[in-house]
């Protein structure tokens, strides 16, 4: 997870507000802290679930729950995107929803989703995401996964601010 939050975090130019939907457990929001952000908002679905995991999670992604600079939040993460207004400036936004290979997490790969997340970042803000695919195969079905998401998130939508 390390090598992932460098890599997130130098795709942003220094973040100092960073939005992770998904994640938490994985110790992805502990290794984020590691660098000078100043708010990491944390976007769980499901409380009861992370309650559950909560007394097996590493004593790393626990010190970092306890961190002042992180705000967990139980919400669907679509709809937490939804309620962005545009105040909250975020210069990193990680989707970790999962492929869009379900109704569920294809939710998180629409232009409304994209527009919406776009409300809540600052000018210049990234937005970084991740579908499966295949490291030594680019045929036509991964070629056209892939670009779907990519077509997906460059498109113009009324709602585009």
């Amino acid at each position: 997870m390390r090598q992932d939050a460098a890599y997130f975090y130098a795709q942003s130019g220094g973040a100092r507000r960073v939005l992770l939907l998904g994640g938490v457990a994985s110790g992805l929001a502990a290794e984020l802290l590691r660098y000078p952000v100043e708010r990491l908002v944390v976007v769980q679905p499901d409380a009861r679930a992370f309650a559950s995991v909560r007394p097996h999670l590493p004593a790393e992604t626990l010190a970092a729950l306890a961190d002042p600079r992180l705000a967990l939040r139980f919400e669907d993460g679509r709809r937490y995107a939804n309620t962005l207004t545009g105040g909250e400036a975020f210069d990193l936004v990680l989707v970790l929803a999962g492929d869009p290979s379900t109704a569920h997490n294809n939710r998180y790969y629409t232009a409304e989703f994209y527009a919406a997340v776009r409300r809540g970042m600052a000018p210049g803000g990234v937005l970084c995401t991740a579908v499966g695919g295949a490291s030594n195969y680019l045929g036509r079905e991964v070629q056209g996964y892939g670009a779907s998401v990519l077509r997906r998130s460059a498109a113009p939508s009324p709602t585009w601010p």
